[in-house]
């Protein structure tokens, strides 16, 4: 399952009253896992079971309050699968 924002061509890109796209950019790509690891030089350097892949991009514009605010966001996003099989759990609630 992916979630995150998707880059289109300008043409699919919604235009404000003037006309002019808005400069859209990719923050977050999130996946649910069953299991993911991270490796470095053919080396296993971290790895989870069920949960979360995030690829998070920060530039220098960015503030610790702007990262801190989407942390928490992703951390509360309900697409785990709950008792009655409904998408209506978070990491928070794992």
């Amino acid at each position: 399952m992916f979630f995150g924002t998707l880059l289109t061509p300008d043409s699919l890109r919604p235009k404000n009253p003037q006309g002019v796209v808005p400069n859209l950019v990719v923050r977050v790509v999130i996946q649910r896992v069953a299991e993911a690891q991270v490796s470095v030089a053919n080396e296993i350097v971290g790895k989870i079971g069920p949960g979360m892949c995030v690829f998070l991009g920060i530039g220098r514009s960015d503030s610790e309050a702007k990262a801190s605010a989407l942390a928490d966001k992703i951390r509360s996003l309900r697409v785990f699968e709950d008792d009655q099989g409904k998408m209506n759990r978070s990491l928070a609630d794992m």
